[in-house]
């Protein structure tokens, strides 16, 4: 079974962890399933844990409006590209749907994205409007692109909260645990409790839990690929000195 190495920095874990919360979130879980007790409980330490790194760095507010930028950043790219490969399907009333989506996408703006925050806002406010036509909205959900709309929604709503708010925003410092004591608390609920129940559920129902596990798994390959790499660095550099 894949486990994140305790070689791996803070800012590796916070990135598997953050991830691994939004991948379980897409299974739409019972509340009270151990997989989502489980996923709540990772979503608050690395909340923490975010929390400790910014405090780390100094950057706390702007670091969390940059964040909700870039979350809605993903999204609307996701959606964006999503539909326009769609209209490549050698299906025609599927390929067809995803041109009337696309058409209205790129109405509103190319590239939204590289706005400015409060230019991207009202474009994305626009948009959102223009996808939940019904008319719009039918075709999306017969593509199975209509939850990117709903999320993306949700991420302007976040970006929205925290871009009004980030100028007050503060931490307590004295309540924020050291980075590297956080980030072994993260680990220890990816290599103890998610990722091994993920495993097992997965053997069960691939269908349902394979593709989650994959993905987690790559990001968890990719950080223990760097941080390997850098051991091996510092122990080239040491024997040559």
């Amino acid at each position: 079974m894949n486990q994140v190495l305790s070689t791996t920095t803070p800012e590796e874990v916070y990135s598997v962890g953050l991830s691994g919360v939004g991948q379980i979130k897409k299974l739409s879980l019972d509340p009270n399933s151990e997989l989502a007790k489980v996923n709540s409980d990772l979503e608050q330490e690395v909340t923490n844990l975010g929390e400790s790194l910014e405090v780390g760095r100094g950057l706390a507010s702007t670091r969390v409006v940059n964040n909700f930028d870039t979350k809605r950043d993903n999204t609307t790219k996701a959606l964006t590209k999503g539909v326009e490969a769609l209209t490549y399907v050698n299906n025609p009333e599927i390929s067809g749907a995803a041109s009337d989506v696309y058409e209205v996408i790129t109405s509103v703006g190319r590239r939204i994205y590289s706005l400015s925050y409060e230019e991207q806002s009202a474009v994305n406010r626009t948009l959102i409007s223009k996808l939940k036509e019904p008319t719009v909205k039918s075709k999306l959900t017969k593509l199975n692109m209509f939850l990117y709309v709903e999320e993306l929604e949700q991420d302007e709503n976040n970006f929205q909260e925290a871009f009004s708010d980030h100028s007050e925003l503060k931490i307590d410092v004295k309540k924020v645990v050291p980075e590297r004591e956080q980030a072994r608390v993260v680990r220890e609920i990816l290599n103890t409790k998610l990722l091994p129940l993920l495993s097992i559920l997965a053997s069960y129902s691939p269908d349902v839990y394979g593709s989650t596990l994959n993905s987690i798994n790559g990001l968890v390959d990719s950080i223990n690929t760097k941080s390997r790499s850098r051991i091996t660095s510092r122990a080239n550099a040491a024997a040559e000195n």
